[in-house]
């Protein structure tokens, strides 16, 4: 029988990954203190975003019908960057604060991607009710 497990799998993380760059470009101003040179962030100070991004794998069925796309959700490594804010009430002596190291470009790179995916997807389900409609009809 067809599954629709695969492109069922395709779609959730198509969505996962339009949430993760919803979530990111939301909170791409959202600054905090810069850590000391220890690593640590003053107590009362405010906190940067920790950005995400999806990192997409397959994983084999357990009934060998084929793989089925698994998205798993990573921080993004370094978190932040410095930027100059002197403004800010949690800047440092430099006037540095902690930026949320978003790439908006690769933002909506990941948008598009996750639009394209879920459409591809969509395409190969109806295929495959096409497919079965078709069965039926041979069936009869």
């Amino acid at each position: 029988m067809l599954s629709t497990a695969v492109p069922l799998s395709g779609m959730q993380v198509a969505s996962m990954r339009l949430t993760a760059s919803a979530s990111n470009i939301a909170n791409v101003n959202s600054d905090g203190a810069l850590p000391d040179a220890s690593g640590t962030v003053p107590v009362d100070a405010q906190t940067v975003y920790q950005p995400v991004q999806i990192q997409q794998s397959s994983m084999a069925m357990e009934n060998g019908q084929g793989a089925m796309t698994v998205g798993t959700v990573r921080n993004v490594a370094p978190s932040y960057v410095a930027a100059y804010d002197p403004d800010a009430s949690y800047a440092n002596e430099d006037g540095l604060v902690a930026s949320p190291n978003v790439d908006m470009a690769t933002e909506m790179l990941n948008l598009t991607t996750a639009k394209m995916d879920f459409k591809l997807n969509v395409i190969t389900l109806q295929t495959i009710n096409d497919m079965v409609d078709t069965l039926y009809e041979l069936d009869k």
